[in-house]
């Protein structure tokens, strides 16, 4: 049977909390003079963009080879340390809620396949998700909406049969572009700076009650009085 409504997640910063670790591993592979990776840069300039794109960027001149062994690097810095992350409070619960829903749950984020599913078996989220929508998937990542967009042809659903789930700009921005209403995850972003890239509704976490509620009000067939 095919789902009237889909859950459609980031990953970094969403439903994991990777996003210290992606930084110090960024920190590790580009030490370069004149380069400063701290915690504010890596917010406005890597948070929800492709390794790829993030190491072309800060390495212009380096050859193809060099910043494809850096992004391979910062991969494995990462997986080295993945039991140091935790998945965002309430993730496991909310995704058991939405699949005893019969709401469909997939994940479409930049980052590499083998890194994700390892991602997901650390944290015990892997079995919780449908299918995945990774970098390798699509021509154009996010901030382009053609991830959200090849996630809901999978599912053959509409855009107003799904809700996104982000905490980047660039994850806003696509999912927006897609024509997806969107909760912003205020786990690196003030609430004032998620509304203005676009956010619908704000969550600190998944615990919030009133993240339920938005989502009831929006099923197919549902009216606003129907998720007090």
């Amino acid at each position: 049977m095919s789902p009237r409504f889909a859950l459609l997640f980031d990953l970094d910063g969403t439903l994991a909390d990777t996003d210290p670790l992606h930084l110090r591993a960024f920190q590790a592979v580009l030490r370069r003079p004149g380069l400063t990776i701290d915690g504010d840069f890596y917010r406005r300039r890597m948070a929800g963009r492709p390794n790829a794109v993030i190491v072309a960027e800060a390495l212009p001149d380096a050859p193809e080879e060099e910043r494809k062994a850096v992004v391979r690097a910062k991969e494995d810095f990462v997986r080295a340390h993945l039991d140091e992350v935790r998945a965002v409070p309430g993730a496991a619960d909310f995704l058991r809620w939405a699949r005893e829903g019969g709401m469909a749950r997939a994940l479409v984020t930049t980052s590499p396949r083998d890194s994700v599913e390892a991602v997901l078996e650390s944290i015990g989220l892997a079995g919780l998700l449908d299918f995945l929508v990774t970098g390798e998937d699509v021509e154009r990542n996010k901030p382009d909406p053609q991830p959200y967009l090849r996630a809901l042809e999978r599912l053959g659903l509409p855009p107003g049969d799904a809700v996104a789930f982000e905490d980047s700009r660039s994850g806003l921005a696509s999912a927006r572009a897609a024509g997806i209403a969107t909760a912003g995850l205020l786990t690196s972003r003030g609430e004032a700076e998620m509304r203005g890239e676009g956010a619908a509704l704000t969550v600190a976490d998944f615990r919030d009650e009133g993240l339920r509620r938005w989502i009831l009000r929006r099923l197919p067939g549902s009216s606003p009085g129907e998720a007090p």
